[in-house]
């Protein structure tokens, strides 16, 4: 994962084995952030977690799906979102171009 960082945007790569890439920019002036590493072997998200000033936890995902993904790709995705559940942050923003008909 490459972060790659300039004076008030953030932004946070991934690159699976295909040379897709997948994007997460925010505003560093007023964020506090990591990257996560998620467990699941769904390649193609980046996450981070945000401490807000009300001393809330902000996870925030974002995932891309191939359209002609396989079964077994989609399974890896259903875990992630359940990993993503089990975090148990004040709020959770799971967003991307999940290509489900």
């Amino acid at each position: 994962m490459n972060i790659i960082s300039m004076t008030t945007i953030c932004f946070i790569l991934t690159m699976n084995q295909m040379e897709q890439e997948v994007l997460l920019s925010m505003q560093k002036k007023y964020l506090r952030a990591q990257a996560l590493c998620m467990k699941t072997t769904f390649t193609e998200s980046v996450w981070i977690s945000i401490a807000t000033d009300t001393h809330d936890r902000l996870v925030i995902g974002c995932v891309y799906r191939s359209p002609n993904s396989p079964n077994d790709n989609n399974d890896k995705l259903e875990l992630l979102i359940k990993e993503a559940i089990a975090i148990k942050a004040t709020k959770l923003v799971i967003m991307g171009d999940f290509n489900l008909p």
